[in-house]
C-alpha cells in the first residue's frame, strides 16, 4: 500500500516528495491519504526540542543528547540561529528546514503557550 500525505492542496509521498502530474496511480488495494493541518509557526520551540535537525547535529555533535545550541529564546519566541545566517548557506538552511512552511506537529502541546521553557520541561519532551 502506498501512503501519502496532503499538505495544503499538494499531495506528497510520506518522504515529502511531491506526486507528479496530479493524482498518484492507484495501487492494488487503494491509496491511503490523510490530511495534515498546517499551523503557522509561533516559535514555541517544540519541533526543535523534540528532534534536533541534521544541521544542528552536524554543527554541534557534542549536543546530540541535549537541546540544540542553535535554538535561542529571544524574549518573545524561540528562533533558530541557522535561520539568521546570511548568504547562500543561510538560504540553504532555510530551504532545507522549510522555513516559513509552518508547523505540522499535531501533537504539539506548546503551540498555545509560547514561553521560555524550563530545563525540566525540555528534558521531558526530549525523552518523549
Amino acid at each position: 500500500m502506498i501512503t501519502a500525505c496532503k499538505i495544503g492542496r499538494q499531495k506528497v509521498n510520506c518522504d515529502g516528495k511531491a506526486f507528479h502530474r496530479g493524482e498518484p496511480p492507484d495501487p492494488p488495494g487503494g491509496t491511503m491519504i490523510r490530511d495534515i493541518v498546517i499551523h503557522p509557526c509561533v516559535g514555541c520551540g517544540f519541533c526543535c526540542v523534540t528532534r534536533t535537525c541534521t544541521f544542528g547535529v552536524s554543527r554541534h555533535p557534542e549536543a546530540r543528547d541535549r537541546v540544540c545550541p542553535e535554538l535561542h529564546w529571544n524574549g518573545h519566541r524561540y528562533i533558530c540561529r541557522l535561520m539568521q545566517i546570511e548568504g547562500r548557506m543561510g538560504q540553504f538552511y532555510r530551504m532545507e528546514l522549510r522555513c516559513g512552511n509552518g508547523c505540522v506537529s499535531s501533537q504539539n502541546p506548546w503551540r498555545a503557550d509560547v514561553r521560555e521553557r524550563t530545563p525540566e520541561e525540555m528534558a521531558a519532551i526530549e525523552k518523549g
